[in-house]
């Protein structure tokens, strides 16, 4: 187990220390939980089981949550910052190179997309599909539409919600 596997218990019970604490610079945050909870900062595992054994698990990460809240603050931050970083890295990566490969594959994949919403639209309308098949076709078009926002985002930009 590592910090991210910490992080998915902690925002269980505080998301907000949960989505920081396994970015870097997180370390007096995960320390404050390893001295709350008596364990290792260096053991995520024996710190998963603490935390998911202490009836006042909660209330113990609202403290910290509220005691760290500077901290936290700068954490949020500095990921959206890494975020943000990446995507424009990722675009100007492909101005430089004049890299026409990612447009092509957002184009074909969009295309892809329509194809496939028209076959099941299709399916659906003139054919039989059992609750089973019906839940395939809902599932993988889910999928591609969250693949589509992402594509969308890129080009586009996203906003950051939080």
């Amino acid at each position: 187990m590592n910090l991210a596997d910490l992080g998915k218990t902690v925002a269980r019970f505080a998301p907000l220390i949960g989505a920081v604490l396994p970015l870097p610079g997180a370390s007096v945050i995960g320390n404050a939980i390893a001295a709350a909870f008596g364990g290792d900062i260096n053991d995520p595992a024996e710190l998963i089981k603490r935390i998911e054994g202490d009836p006042e698990a909660q209330i113990k990460l609202k403290q910290i949550e509220s005691n760290e809240r500077m901290t936290i603050d700068t954490l949020a931050i500095q990921r959206i910052a890494l975020s943000n970083e990446d995507r424009a890295n990722a675009r100007q990566r492909e101005i430089t190179l004049k890299d026409t490969t990612p447009a092509f594959i957002a184009k074909v994949f969009i295309g892809g997309y329509m194809l496939l919403l028209l076959i099941i639209i299709l399916l659906l309308k003139f054919s039989t599909v059992n609750a089973f098949e019906e839940k395939i076709l809902e599932m993988t078009l889910i999928g591609l539409s969250n693949a589509i926002m992402l594509i969308l985002a890129y080009y586009f930009g996203a906003t950051n919600k939080g």
